[in-house]
């Protein structure tokens, strides 16, 4: 369902800002909410919506306008590779002030890296289109069935 006016996808973009919404307000939740809050049925539904269903529906939204559009590989690939270094930067930024304790001599015996390098969605969509660009190459080249096929062996 598109509008003859702006070109937009009306149901494709009506379930990826659903997600995103989802996605921010649980991050919101889990960074602010008071543990009454958190651990009510409320609270519990919040960190559901923003996690399980959300986030395979902004990927597969995200899928659906790669195909639309149809963006070269290469500038799929830069676009990976930037989201993959947002991502990145965001969870350091949200994670600053715990790793500056642990610099500090703070939680001697706590791994923080698993905080920085932690998967997140912008993560997952950078590798994701990395994915997509190697399927577009191996395709190309006619090789998609031959890997394909040694996957499922």
């Amino acid at each position: 369902m598109t509008t003859q006016k702006s070109q937009r996808h009306l149901l494709p973009d009506l379930l990826k800002g659903i997600a995103v919404i989802l996605m921010v307000q649980v991050h919101l939740t889990e960074l602010f909410a008071t543990p009454a809050f958190f651990n009510s049925l409320a609270g519990k539904i919040s960190l559901f919506l923003g996690g399980l269903p959300a986030a395979p529906v902004f990927m597969a939204m995200m899928g659906y306008f790669i195909a639309w559009k149809g963006v070269s590989s290469k500038a799929l690939l830069v676009r990976g590779i930037k989201l993959i270094g947002l991502g990145l930067l965001l969870n350091i930024g949200l994670n600053f002030h715990l790793l500056i304790k642990f610099l500090n001599g703070h939680f001697s015996g706590m791994n923080p890296w698993t905080y920085v390098f932690g998967v997140d969605i912008l993560f997952l969509a950078g590798l994701s289109m990395g994915v997509i660009v190697g399927i577009q190459k191996l395709a190309a080249k006619r090789l998609l069935p031959w890997v394909l096929a040694l996957l499922v062996a």
